[in-house]
């Protein structure tokens, strides 16, 4: 039976955690260089100190590291395995090991049981930290300090109401501009339309506060509506921080596992991204098996006991992962009309195929 804690396990895995640290500086920071390159007019645009600006893009990297992390993790616990490998293969080290009487799978398992657990940190990190700092993650990089006043395009809340407005969060206490409120019945017709030129976030009564609000009331045919002033108290869901995540076209991938299940059953969130939930809830669960899965497509493909050419095993390996990778994405860009069917048919292409490769390895 196996059991960690050999020496050739800990040699492995302090080859592997190696990998992946290099791996990870260079995926994160060529993202990091290239997206700063790109947007660094976006950082300057408000003519700020030097200071002041080099602040922003530090608290805007620093937020989005957890992002970039989330987005690379998969590839880049493959790469580090395969490198590993190819390390250890290229110094005949395998030799060594065959001699010694120990199966090459011995030297499969420290490197799958080190990528499932860095996987795990993958669930962890979309799970417990994403969501904690979802609305820094959500921020344009030209409002980085998330001082800027946001419009608020229409956004509909559990009551079936829109809400329409500027929202400044730069305030002591989150307040909204040309605030308009549009009631409406369960089949959509407006039965009240409120606007006040500022409203004001309630964190205690969880509402939305309109002092001398102009109300306007449909009324049957016949009869002309009349506008009256009115204090305005409406509980929502559409908190500050709700707004600034659904103005947002990440708005989903921020979310926790947990909260994108809340999110399913309700009707009227349902109805407005039904497709995009259901296939983002579905990859939360494919996700991590997929890399893995991949790792044990491809490391097989490095460690042999003929004598190949060990580049040519090297990009044979990248070739699978770069493959098995975009087929994977492939089905998520294109899964919008069968999310169940997109987020489980690479798990499904993939698994037999890693089964069969892993027992064609000569040991």
């Amino acid at each position: 039976m196996y059991k960690i804690g050999h020496i050739l396990d800990r040699y492995v895995i302090r080859n592997m955690l190696f990998s992946y640290a290099i791996i990870f500086a260079i995926f994160v920071g060529l993202r990091i260089v290239v997206d700063l390159f790109t947007e660094i007019d976006e950082f300057t645009e408000t003519l700020l100190p030097a200071h002041k600006v080099a602040q922003n893009i530090l608290s805007y990297y620093g937020y989005h590291l957890f992002q970039y992390y989330q987005e690379f993790s998969g590839p880049i616990v493959v790469f580090a395995a395969l490198f590993t490998l190819f390390r250890i293969r290229r110094a005949n080290e395998t030799v060594i090991i065959l001699s010694s009487g120990i199966s090459l799978y011995r030297l499969l398992w420290p490197i799958v049981l080190v990528g499932i657990l860095l996987n795990a940190l993958l669930i962890v990190n979309q799970e417990l930290i994403i969501p904690r700092i979802a609305d820094k993650l959500v921020r344009k990089q030209e409002n980085a300090a998330g001082d800027r006043i946001m419009l608020v395009e229409l956004q509909n809340d559990q009551s079936n109401t829109l809400l329409l407005g500027n929202l400044d969060a730069s305030q002591a206490t989150t307040i909204m501009t040309e605030a308009f409120l549009i009631r409406r019945d369960d089949l959509g017709r407006m039965t009240h339309l409120q606007y006040a030129p500022k409203a004001q976030w309630d964190p205690r009564q969880k509402a939305w506060i309109m002092k001398d609000a102009d109300s306007l009331q449909t009324l049957p045919a016949g009869k002309a509506p009349q506008v009256v002033k009115t204090d305005v108290v409406y509980p929502t869901d559409l908190s500050p921080r709700e707004l600034a995540l659904r103005n947002s076209s990440t708005y989903l991938r921020v979310q926790s596992t947990s909260r994108l299940v809340a999110m399913s059953r309700q009707d009227y969130i349902r109805r407005r991204m039904g497709p995009a939930l259901e296939m983002e809830k579905h990859f939360r669960f494919t996700n991590p098996v997929i890399n893995v899965i991949i790792l044990l497509l491809a490391a097989p493909l490095i460690i042999s006991r003929e004598p190949k050419s060990v580049f040519m095993q090297m990009l044979k390996g990248l070739a699978v992962i770069v493959g098995a990778f975009g087929l994977a994405f492939a089905a998520q860009q294109l899964g919008a009309e069968k999310p169940l069917l997109a987020a489980w048919l690479p798990v499904f292409m993939f698994g037999p195929l890693a089964v069969l490769i892993l027992d064609s390895v000569k040991t």
